[in-house]
């Protein structure tokens, strides 16, 4: 099945502009060119390269694709709204024991919050892709930790600082910082009304970890939201009955917003994490703790946040499949973009899937980063086999959805990512997106985590 070749059947300005990247791509010596991706991935903080080709879309394609990104939260956060405030409509979209298996996948002992409807907020960006035939599809829904929030931006500037020579060929007409003041605004304006002001709480940075979430950090920090980590956060909370301050050398500020990449449901957990061995040590379990009771002020909605407790199973590959259709039930709208064909897992799928591999995919649920994803183009029936068995210890924590070969262009697969923030008062969705790309004769997938790279995307006229 033929790939869509973006540079080849894209609008003539687009072809126009890639027609020229590649003859300034082509006069760099290969040597350079290795050099060079050498240097994208030193100034992305050693995450990962840039792709020294970027992706160009048309300024008409990207309008569209934000308004299908926009509906899509706003269906989205239709239905969890019904699921949480108690009415019955959701049961038509999503059958009840389906969406039981669902949560069960996101909520722990640890999550005990009383989820308000009133006050749900998630981060919010949809893979997308064009497949053969140059039509756009949702490949799956991602909900939280973003990849791309940090670095959509970020990767368009190491590409230009490392091939000058592209600058006049790539001039904008939207302003890509927008977005992040936007948001900025946004916080700050919600904290206010709690009479606070807001944070950013990130975590500390493990080994195996990228460095995304410091480049989040500085974005927010630039525009004067204050940036903690959670064992800052740890030593410098002060909990009093219905409010929470940060204390600072005698100073007490009001929280009235957490900004996190982290359901607020987590932060209990993390806090527990972070405590553990400690509280080992102390010999004592004490769970009246200032992280408990913040958790507490956030569920009642006394602290606002951008990802609250029960929006984490937007992430659910099987919640995806009905995204589609809560448009369709909620907003009586026809979808602007639709999602892949896709089913939920049953022994005669599984049955399809490994006698027509080069015809399916096969995800897990509940599992990001590209290591639950299961190209049966890409698999010896040895594989598909073994797989078989793994899936038969949690049939209904997989789904199968239909092979679709993603665009691309010079031998490169790619897809790209908008960024939103949704809640019940204000969506805002990125001007521009997120890339990345990967060898078409890879193992089928553009993850980071499967040696992809990001791509630099440039809107032009």
């Amino acid at each position: 099945m033929e790939y869509f070749d973006e540079a080849k059947f894209s609008m003539d300005s687009v072809k126009a502009i890639y027609e020229r990247i590649f003859k300034i791509h082509a006069q760099i010596p290969k040597i350079v060119q290795k050099k060079l991706a050498q240097k994208t991935c030193k100034l992305f903080s050693g995450d990962y390269e840039v792709d020294l080709l970027p992706r160009i879309l048309h300024e008409e394609e990207v309008a569209f694709l934000r308004r299908a990104v926009e509906q899509r939260a706003r269906a989205i956060l239709a239905f969890l709204t019904l699921y949480y405030s108690g009415e019955l409509k959701w049961k038509k979209i999503i059958p009840p024991k389906v969406m039981k298996r669902i949560e069960g996948r996101y909520y722990s002992i640890f999550s005990e919050d009383q989820i308000q409807f009133e006050h749900l907020s998630f981060p919010y960006g949809p893979d997308l892709i064009r497949d053969s035939a140059g039509m756009w599809s949702v490949v799956e829904d991602s909900a939280g930790i973003l990849g791309g929030m940090g670095d959509f931006v970020r990767s368009r500037e190491i590409l230009l600082r490392v091939i000058p020579s592209f600058r006049p060929l790539l001039k904008e007409s939207v302003d890509t910082y927008s977005f992040y003041d936007d948001l900025a605004a946004h916080y700050f304006k919600m904290a206010k009304e709690k009479n606070g002001i807001p944070i950013f709480c990130f975590h500390e940075k493990e080994k195996y970890d990228d460095h995304e979430e410091d480049r989040i950090a500085q974005i927010y920090q630039s525009r004067g939201i204050r940036v903690l980590s959670y064992r800052e956060l740890e030593t410098r909370l002060v909990v009093k009955e219905n409010e929470a301050f940060i204390e600072d050398r005698g100073k007490r500020e009001k929280i009235g917003y957490i900004i996190s990449r982290h359901c607020a449901s987590s932060i209990s957990r993390r806090y527990f994490l972070i405590l553990f061995d400690r509280l080992k040590k102390m010999k004592k379990m004490d769970f009246s703790l200032p992280f408990g009771e913040l958790s507490k002020l956030i569920s009642k909605g006394i602290i606002g946040t951008n990802f609250s407790t029960g929006t984490e199973l937007v992430n659910d590959k099987v919640f995806g499949l009905y995204v589609d259709k809560m448009i369709e039930v909620l907003l009586k709208e026809k979808p602007i973009v639709r999602s892949l064909t896709g089913f939920g897992y049953s022994p005669k799928r599984f049955r399809q899937f490994s006698l027509n591999k080069n015809r399916w995919v096969l995800k897990q649920a509940d599992e990001d980063g590209g290591s639950g994803v299961f190209i049966g183009a890409k698999m010896s029936q040895g594989q598909i086999l073994r797989l078989g068995v793994k899936v038969k210890e949690s049939p209904h924590s997989y789904i199968i959805q239909k092979f679709t070969p993603l665009s691309g262009f010079r031998n490169r697969i790619t897809d790209i990512r908008f960024m939103a923030h949704v809640d019940q008062n204000y969506i805002r969705v990125s001007d521009i997106p997120w890339g990345r790309s990967a060898s078409r004769y890879g193992n089928g997938k553009v993850n980071l985590a499967s040696k992809g790279k990001t791509c630099a995307v440039f809107v032009v006229k």
